[in-house]
């Protein structure tokens, strides 16, 4: 006997398949994208074309880290000028993380062990804790106004983005150089996402628009937003922890039409 598809497997596999195919239709980050505007105390969070801008807790905070919460630290070192903890969909925890190295601490990523940042005009990199405390000095000689860094846990090497060169740089573990390539001009902050493999930056010579390369270097998509337009937007973060991919929800509605299939059979 013919045993066809049912209509319930085929409307798993549609309604699966038709959020892979909207997600690879957005043009802005498939995962949540954390954005820092620490001058203007103000923080945003990017998923597709949706922009949602949130009041930071203390001015300043630019610097982030982002794992199952998102852990930011003080432009600047003093009295009072904190960093703070947030839940993943922006409400603050009430832990802060005072900067007790020093001044420019501008974008930052984690590897899941350590917190690091870059320290914009001099060209250096500094590991933390995770809970921002305990730097050391890293990498040094860095151009002086790499302004943002972020890490790949795919394969633990990081990456730079200089303004002044306009080009994004990549990094080993050790911060060896392995390579780099040009982007439009005047990028700040820096994420990977781990969804997809993908980096993002902010570009701002046309209005911080957000644009998104690959590791080789070719731009694939970017996404303006008047929100983002007037402040300095400067630190930049993924989840360490990716979200599902188009493929992932493609491999859920598959295995719910197998599932589907088998039940069928194993009922007659």
């Amino acid at each position: 006997m013919k045993l066809g598809l049912p209509r319930t497997a085929f409307i798993n596999l549609f309604f699966f398949g038709s959020l892979c195919f909207g997600g690879m239709a957005l043009a802005g980050p498939v995962s949540r994208l954390y954005l820092t505007a620490g001058d203007q105390q103000t923080w945003f969070i990017v998923q597709g074309n949706t922009v949602n801008q949130l009041p930071e807790v203390h001015a300043g905070e630019y610097a982030l880290a982002v794992q199952n919460t998102v852990r930011t630290l003080n432009v600047t070192g003093g009295a009072g000028l904190l960093g703070n903890e947030y839940t993943l969909a922006g409400t603050p925890l009430g832990a802060t993380y005072a900067n007790n190295f020093g001044s420019e601490m501008i974008d930052g990523t984690t590897d899941g062990r350590f917190n690091y940042a870059v320290q914009w005009n001099f060209g250096t990199v500094v590991r933390f804790d995770l809970n921002w405390s305990s730097p050391v000095v890293v990498a040094t000689g860095l151009d002086g106004d790499t302004i943002g860094i972020t890490y790949n846990p795919s394969d633990g090497t990081f990456w730079t983005a200089s303004r002044q060169t306009s080009q994004i740089y990549h990094y080993s573990s050790t911060f060896s150089l392995l390579g780099s390539f040009a982007t439009g001009g005047g990028p700040t902050g820096l994420a990977y996402d781990p969804a997809d493999g993908t980096l993002w930056t902010l570009n701002q010579s046309v209005g911080n628009r957000l644009e998104q390369y690959s590791t080789g270097g070719t731009l694939l998509s970017t996404l303006s937003s008047g929100l983002l337009a007037g402040v300095n937007t400067l630190g930049a973060e993924f989840s360490l922890v990716p979200e599902p991919t188009a493929p992932t929800l493609l491999g859920i509605g598959a295995l719910a039409m197998l599932r589907e299939v088998r039940r069928r059979r194993n009922t007659k």
